[in-house]
């Protein structure tokens, strides 16, 4: 998979960047047209705290733990450490908020199995990074889910797609 390159590096979460290696090596994310692509092999997640989140965002930050725990293992203190290396966390926070949302909205209301919820967290991840509907179905692996599926899982989430935004490591 392949990343947008533009003039600001931003720390991703480890949580994102290791779903992404994983479930999306070798696909593109397309936002808009000109937007140019980097190898995630390439990628090195930033080291170091630049943020420091507040107590009413660590409370927050525990809520997406809990609600992708099933899908995602990562500790809480996992997921605040690396929200704390973003340099806009509050963002990321939101951006994440609206994936859990509409998460557990999807899946409150359907009897899925692990490997189904997977399913719907994939779709997910790449939603919150593009608008285009088709862009998603078309680099989405489906698993279990079907495409009418995944377009009823996109239709749950109700944030603004925030496309990854990193640049080349400066020599």
């Amino acid at each position: 998979m392949q990343l947008p390159s533009t003039v600001e590096k931003r720390s991703l979460t480890g949580t994102l960047l290791t779903v992404l290696f994983s479930w999306f090596k070798g696909k593109k994310i397309t936002t808009k047209p000109g937007d140019q692509w980097l190898d995630v092999n390439a990628l090195e997640p930033a080291t170091g705290r630049r943020s420091r989140l507040s107590a009413a965002q660590i409370n927050r930050v525990r809520r997406i733990q809990a609600a992708l725990a099933e899908v995602d293992p990562s500790s809480v203190e996992m997921w605040i450490c690396d929200f704390e290396k973003d340099r806009h966390p509050e963002k990321e926070i939101s951006l994440w908020e609206a994936t859990s949302d509409a998460y557990q909205l999807y899946c409150s209301t359907r009897s899925l199995d692990t490997e189904q919820k997977r399913d719907v967290f994939r779709i997910l991840l790449i939603r919150s990074r593009t608008d285009d509907e088709g862009a998603v179905l078309s680099h989405v692996e489906l698993r279990l889910l079907t495409a009418k599926d995944a377009r009823d899982v996109m239709k749950c989430f109700k944030g603004a797609a925030t496309p990854v935004v990193v640049v080349p490591k400066l020599p």
